[in-house]
C-alpha cells in the first residue's frame, strides 16, 4: 500500500472512530463514495480495533506481588485454590491466581525440582491458536531471557504443554509505580523528587542494557515498573518488545503500545522509525507523570489523544509542580521531544543527566530556545505560519521604504543612538555587577549541591569581566571631553584629613608618658599603626593637589560641562574600579568562587571516598556499645567535610578533622593531638543526654556541696531546669587565628602573630578574637557549621558533673586547667594601673598575660579544652534574663527584638567571684555587633548534614 493510500485510510478510520457506532455505516457510505475497497478496509480496521482495544491498552498482566497471609508459607505445603484451569504445567504446580491482562494470566506457582516460588505467565485461552499472539508471547520469553540486569525481571524458562504456552519468571514483591503514585496522590502528597529521579535513572540504565542487546521495550509506563520493598525498581512486561535484528510483527498502520505513553512514531505506526528513542519518549512521559501527578496527553477519544501526542506540547512540568528544578524540567522535556533527533539519543545519556542532577552537577541537556520553539509552531500550523510570514514580509518592506526615505536624518542620529546604547549597557553592567556580588554571598556552603549554581555564576561573572577593557577605553575617551581637572572637594578632603591627623597626634602625645605600659600589652600600638597609615594618605593627597595645581598630575579630578556627562563619568569610574577587584587574580571575587567550586567538586573524595576505611571503623565503633558505651549504640553516617581521626585516649570519644579549615592533625605516641598553625578544626562527637541546667546559691534547703549549688551563682542562672540534648559535634578547641585567616583572608585579632607580651610570642595557634556574633554567624554559615546553643555549651562544659566546674567544687581545682586571671595577669594590671589588687586571681602563674595557644591546659572529661577561660565564646541564643520559657530540647532561645547574644565561659582576665562567667553555669552577654579582644568562637555542628 502506498504512503498516500495509508494516509487516506488513517484519516477515514479516525473520523469513523469518532462517530457513534450507529452512524458509522452512513458516514462511510458518504465518505468513501464509490471506493468500495476503501470502505471495506476501514470497516476491517474498525472491527480489528474493537476486538483488540483491550489488548492494546491493558498491560500484558496486572502487576503482581509476593503472596500474602497463607501464601507466605512454604509453597510445597500450600493447597491450590479452587477453579484453576490446570493443576500443573510441566514442573510447575499452580497455587493461586495473581493477576491478568490483555494477553496473559499470571499465577503463583511452585517449581518443584528447585523448590522455589515463581510467577507463571500463561497465554490466555482465547489467544491460543492466534499466530500473532503466540509469536508475541514467544518473543517476550526470548527478549527477556537474553537480558541479565538487576533492574529487569528474570525469566527462568518456558514451554508448551496441553496446548498452552507458558513461561516462569522471578516473583517480584512490592508495588507497581502506578500504585505508589496513586497512594501518594490519595494522601495529597508527592513522591520525593530525588527518589523518583533515582528510580527512573535505574530503569533507564536497565533499558540501555536491553537496547544494546537489540531489544526495544515499546510499552513503558508506571504499571510496568515495580518497586520492591527495598526501593529497587524492576522493569516488567516485554510483551510488545521488538528485536531490532528480527522482522517486525507490527504492520504499517497498526499501533502497538499503551495509548497515553506512546511516542509520536508509535502513534503514526512507522516501525522503521521506532528505535531506542521511542523508549526514551515513553520513559520521559512516565517521569513526567511521576513528578507532576498528571498524564501529559489526555483526551476523550483515541484520535484526540493521538493528535495531542503528535501536535501539542505538554504543559511545563514546573507549572504543575513548582518544587522541581529547571534542570529536572529540561531533562523531562528533552526526553519528550516529538522529533526523535532532539531527544536523548540513548538511554545512557538520559540516565547520565538524571545522575548529574542527583549529584548536583551540570546537566548536558539544554532547554529549547526561541528559534526552536518558533520552528515547532510553524511545523504544527503551516497555514497560519505562512499567513503570518507574508504579513511580516509586508511590514518589513514598508519599514525598509521608510528607512530609505529617512536615511539622512537617521545617519545624523546614529552616533547619539549608539552612545545611548552604550550608556544602557554600562548601566546594565553596574546592575549585573551588583547582583553578582549579592549572589556570591549565597553560594555557600561549598558542597556538591551548589556546584551548578557556582558554575552558572562564574559564566556570568567571566562575561562581565571580559567587558572590562571596553569600559576602560570608554572612560579614557570620555575624559578627553572634560573641561577642568581641579576639584575643590580634594582640598576639602585634605583639610578634613589634616584635622583628623592633628587630633590623633594630640592623643598620641597625651599617652607618650605611658608608652612603656602600652608596650607591655602589645608589641605595637594599634593607634600608632592607624596614624602611620593616615600620614601616608595625607602625604599622597598633598602630592596630588600640588600636581593638579602645576598641571603635572597623572590622576586628576575630572569636571564636565553637563551634569549628564559628569554622572556618566563618575558611574563609569566606579564601575571600572569595582571590576578591577572583581577578577580571577588571587584574592579577587572570581578567584574566590573558583576556589570554592574546586573544593565543592573534591570534598566528597577528600573527606569520604579517600577515608572510607576510617569512616567504616568509626561508624562501627560508635554503634558498638561494648567499644563506645557513651554513645549507647548511636548510628551515624559519613559526614561531608569531616574525616575521623580516632578516639581521644582519655575521654574515649571519637574526634573528627574539618578539612576546609586546615590540615588534618596527627596523634603523638601518647594518642594526643599534635597541633600546628596549619591545623584545621577538630570536632568531638558528644553523646546526647539529659542534664540539669543552671545553678542556685547555697541555702538551708540547699547547702554547699549539694548538686548545682554554687556560692557564685546569681539570679540569671535560675531556675535549675532539665534539658535533653541530642548528639552533636563540638569543636575540641576554640577556633584559632590561623583557621580564621585561612578561610576569611584576614585576622582581626588584637593580639595577633608577632605580638610579644610578658615574654610570650603570639602565633596563629592562639584563639581568634575581636570578632562579632554577626561576623561569626556569616563565617559559620559558609563553613556549614553553627554556634552551639547555650544549653549545648553548658552540657559540654559540665560533662556529666553538677559542680561549679567540671574539675571540682573549689576554685583551686582550676589551677592548671584553665587560663583565667592568674599571677601574670594580676601583676600586669598592677603595673599598668599602679598599685592595684586583684585578690581573686588564681594563686599560680602560667606566664601568659593574655590568651594562650589553644589546648595549653587540661582537658575536660569530654576531651574539650579552654571552656572557662582563654576567650569567651559566642552562643546562638538571644540573652534572656532568667530560664523561664526557654527550650527544654537543646534548641536555642532566639528573639529578633533582643540584640544581645549569650557569651559563655570566662576569659584570660576573669577571676572567680560574684557575677563571674568562668563557671559551667556562668552567663554573660554582649550586643551581637560588639567586638572584643576577649571574645572568640567555638564552632558546633549537627549530627546530620
Amino acid at each position: 500500500m502506498s504512503s498516500d493510500r495509508v494516509e487516506v485510510l488513517k484519516k477515514v478510520f479516525f473520523a469513523a472512530l469518532d462517530r457513534d457506532p450507529s452512524e458509522r455505516a452512513a458516514f462511510l457510505a458518504e465518505t468513501c463514495g464509490g471506493d468500495a475497497t476503501l470502505k471495506e478496509e476501514v470497516e476491517a480496521l474498525i472491527a480489528k480495533y474493537e476486538e483488540e482495544s483491550d489488548f492494546l491498552t491493558k498491560p500484558a498482566w496486572t502487576p503482581f506481588g509476593a503472596p500474602a497471609d497463607g501464601a507466605r508459607k512454604d509453597a510445597a505445603d500450600l493447597e491450590a485454590e479452587p477453579g484453576l484451569p490446570f493443576e500443573r504445567l510441566g514442573e510447575f504446580r499452580l497455587i493461586s491466581k495473581l493477576g491478568e491482562g490483555g494477553m496473559g494470566v499470571v499465577y503463583l506457582a511452585f517449581q518443584e525440582p528447585l523448590g522455589r516460588k515463581v510467577a507463571l505467565k500463561i497465554l490466555r485461552s482465547e489467544r491460543a491458536g492466534s499466530v500473532e499472539a503466540e509469536t508475541r508471547f514467544q518473543r517476550e520469553v526470548e527478549a527477556v531471557a537474553r537480558l541479565r540486569h538487576p533492574n529487569i525481571v528474570t525469566v527462568f524458562g518456558g514451554g508448551q504443554e496441553k496446548g498452552v504456552r507458558y513461561f516462569a519468571m522471578d516473583l517480584v514483591p512490592g508495588k507497581g509505580l502506578d500504585e505508589v503514585l496513586h497512594e501518594a496522590g490519595a494522601r495529597q502528597e508527592t513522591v520525593p523528587t530525588p527518589q523518583v529521579l533515582a528510580w527512573i535513572r535505574d530503569i533507564a540504565q536497565a533499558l540501555d542494557s536491553a537496547h544494546r542487546a537489540g531489544i526495544i521495550h515499546r510499552d513503558l509506563k508506571p504499571s510496568n515498573i515495580r518497586i520492591t520493598p527495598d526501593g529497587i525498581p524492576i522493569l516488567l512486561d516485554f510483551g510488545v518488545a521488538r528485536h531490532t535484528k528480527l522482522s517486525a510483527l507490527t504492520l504499517t498502520g497498526e499501533f502497538r503500545g499503551t495509548l497515553y505513553y506512546a511516542s509520536p512514531e508509535q502513534v503514526e505506526a512507522k516501525p522503521r522509525e521506532i528505535d531506542a528513542r521511542s523508549d526514551v519518549f515513553s520513559l520521559g512521559v512516565t517521569l513526567y507523570e511521576a513528578l507532576t501527578g498528571k498524564i501529559p496527553f489526555e483526551g476523550d477519544t483515541t484520535r484526540e489523544i493521538f493528535r495531542k501526542i503528535l501536535d501539542k506540547e505538554p504543559v511545563q512540568p514546573r507549572r504543575l509542580n513548582p518544587a522541581i528544578s529547571r534542570d529536572v524540567e529540561t531533562v523531562v522535556l528533552t526526553a519528550m521531544e516529538k522529533d526523535p533527533a532532539r531527544r536523548y539519543p540513548t538511554m545512557k545519556d538520559f540516565a547520565g543527566d538524571l545522575e548529574r542532577i542527583l549529584r548536583g552537577e551540570v546537566i548536558l541537556a539544554r532547554p529549547a530556545g526561541l528559534t526552536t520553539k518558533t520552528w515547532k509552531r510553524i511545523k504544527r500550523n503551516p497555514a497560519v505560519s505562512t499567513a503570518v510570514f507574508v504579513t511580516i514580509l509586508a511590514i518589513v518592506g514598508f519599514i525598509g521604504y521608510v528607512l530609505l526615505w529617512s536615511y539622512p536624518r537617521i545617519t545624523q542620529e546614529k552616533a547619539l543612538a549608539e552612545e545611548r546604547l552604550h550608556q544602557v549597557n554600562r548601566l546594565a553592567d553596574v546592575k549585573i555587577l551588583s547582583e553578582l556580588l549579592l549572589e556570591e554571598k549565597k553560594l555557600w556552603p561549598a558542597c556538591p549541591g551548589k556546584i551548578g549554581e557556582m558554575e552558572r555564576w562564574l559564566e556570568n561573572a567571566k562575561a562581565l569581566r571580559d567587558r572590562f577593557d571596553a569600559h576602560r577605553k570608554t572612560l579614557v575617551s570620555l575624559r578627553a571631553r572634560a573641561i577642568s581637572k581641579t576639584r575643590d572637594r580634594d582640598r576639602e578632603q585634605l583639610s578634613t584629613l589634616r584635622e583628623s591627623k592633628a587630633s590623633l597626634e594630640k592623643t598620641l602625645n597625651a599617652i607618650d608618658e605611658r608608652r612603656a605600659e602600652i608596650d607591655r600589652f602589645a608589641k605595637k600600638s594599634y593607634l600608632e599603626r592607624d596614624l602611620d597609615l593616615l600620614k601616608k594618605e595625607c602625604s599622597a593627597l598633598g602630592e596630588r593637589i600640588l600636581g593638579i595645581e602645576d598641571g603635572s598630575s597623572k590622576s586628576p579630578g575630572w569636571i564636565f560641562a553637563t551634569n549628564e556627562l559628569q554622572w556618566q563619568h563618575d558611574t563609569l569610574t566606579q564601575l571600572v574600579a569595582d571590576l578591577g577587584t572583581f577578577s580571577d587574580r588571587e584574592g579577587g571575587t572570581i578567584s574566590r568562587v573558583k576556589n570554592r567550586l574546586e573544593f565543592a567538586r573534591r570534598v566528597q573524595a577528600d573527606s569520604i571516598d579517600k577515608h572510607r576505611t576510617e569512616w567504616d571503623r568509626a561508624i562501627a565503633s560508635i554503634g558498638n556499645e561494648d567499644e563506645s558505651p557513651q554513645y549507647r549504640g548511636l548510628a551515624i553516617k559519613a559526614r561531608l567535610g569531616f574525616v575521623p581521626i580516632g578516639r581521644d585516649p582519655e575521654s574515649g570519644l571519637w574526634e573528627f578533622a574539618h578539612i576546609q579549615t586546615g590540615e588534618i592533625p596527627v596523634r603523638g605516641k601518647d594518642g594526643r593531638l599534635i597541633l600546628t598553625e596549619e591545623s584545621g578544626l577538630v570536632f568531638v562527637l558528644l553523646p546526647g543526654g539529659t542534664f540539669d541546667m543552671g545553678a542556685i546559691p547555697p541555702s538551708d534547703e540547699h547547702p554547699v556541696g549539694s548538686p548545682h549549688v554554687d556560692v557564685f551563682a546569681n539570679w540569671r542562672e535560675r531556675p535549675v531546669h532539665q534539658v535533653t540534648i541530642s548528639p552533636f559535634f563540638l569543636s575540641k578547641f576554640e577556633m584559632t587565628q590561623g583557621q580564621w585567616l585561612r578561610f576569611n583572608g584576614d585576622n582581626p585579632s588584637y593580639f595577633g602573630p608577632g605580638s610579644e607580651i610578658g615574654g610570650k610570642l603570639y602565633t596563629l595557634l592562639h584563639p581568634i578574637e575581636q570578632v562579632s556574633w554577626v561576623e561569626c554567624a556569616e563565617m559559620l554559615f559558609q563553613l556549614d557549621l553553627r554556634f552551639p546553643t547555650e544549653s549545648e555549651w553548658e552540657y559540654a562544659a559540665r560533662a556529666g558533673t553538677n559542680t561549679p566546674w567540671w574539675c571540682g567544687s573549689g576554685v583551686d581545682s582550676l589551677i592548671g586547667m584553665e587560663n583565667i586571671s592568674d599571677q601574670s595577669h594580676a601583676k600586669a594590671l598592677s603595673g599598668f594601673f599602679g598599685e592595684y589588687s586583684y585578690p581573686n586571681s588564681l594563686q599560680w602563674d602560667d606566664g601568659y598575660v593574655r590568651h594562650a595557644p589553644v589546648g595549653s591546659y587540661g582537658a575536660s572529661p569530654f576531651g574539650l579544652h579552654d571552656l572557662y577561660g582563654n576567650v569567651s565564646e559566642w552562643c546562638r541564643d538571644s540573652m534572656f534574663s532568667i530560664y523561664v520559657g526557654t527550650p527544654a530540647d537543646g534548641s536555642a532561645f532566639e528573639s529578633s527584638a533582643i540584640k544581645d547574644r549569650v557569651l559563655r565561659g570566662g576569659f584570660f582576665g576573669t577571676a572567680p567571684g560574684k557575677q563571674a562567667s568562668c563557671r559551667s553555669a556562668g552567663r554573660d552577654a554582649n550586643d551581637q555587633r560588639d567586638r572584643g579582644y576577649y571574645i572568640g568562637v567555638r564552632p558546633a555542628c549537627s549530627l546530620s548534614d
